[in-house]
């Protein structure tokens, strides 16, 4: 019986999921129920005070316009700036400091299957946030870069 490498390098998140979800403890619920409704007032909260502040800003004729475009200029430079940061620490963990990587890297899966599984897992990483927009090596040339350097590391 052969398995195709690459979903099977998956198999053990995929199962580690599965029981996570099978196995709830007695406070799942009440402690889901707690931190979102936290995150529903957080959220609220955030909306209500950039709907006034814009709100008020509108009042002026001609520098609100441009104080609201400068601010929003800013607060998105400043959003892409930690989502290109987590992603580019998500893929680097990912990749290269995972504690089955020496195993793995022994093992008689091709690189290339290796290096697709990982890829596949960074953005679904539970430790930090990503999407594959975000993930640099969703680039070509990333997907380059990583794989020469994980064809060519030795441990």
């Amino acid at each position: 019986m052969t398995t195709r490498a690459f979903p099977y390098l998956l198999l053990p998140v995929w199962w580690s999921a599965r029981n996570r979800a099978r196995r709830r403890e007695p406070g799942d619920n009440a402690r889901a129920a707690l931190f979102g409704g936290i995150a529903v007032l957080v959220a609220a909260s955030i909306f209500a005070v950039v709907f006034w502040l814009t709100w008020q800003l509108l009042a002026y004729e001609e520098l609100g316009d441009y104080l609201i475009r400068l601010g929003l200029s800013w607060l998105f430079l400043t959003f892409l700036s930690f989502l290109a940061f987590s992603a580019i620490v998500t893929a680097l963990s990912t990749f290269f400091l995972s504690e089955d990587l020496r195993l793995l890297l022994a093992a008689p899966v091709s690189r290339d299957r290796l290096f697709y599984s990982r890829f596949v897992k960074t953005p679904v990483r539970p430790r930090g946030w990503s999407s594959p927009s975000s993930s640099p090596s969703c680039s070509p040339s990333g997907w380059r870069a990583a794989r020469e350097r994980a064809t060519t590391s030795r441990p």
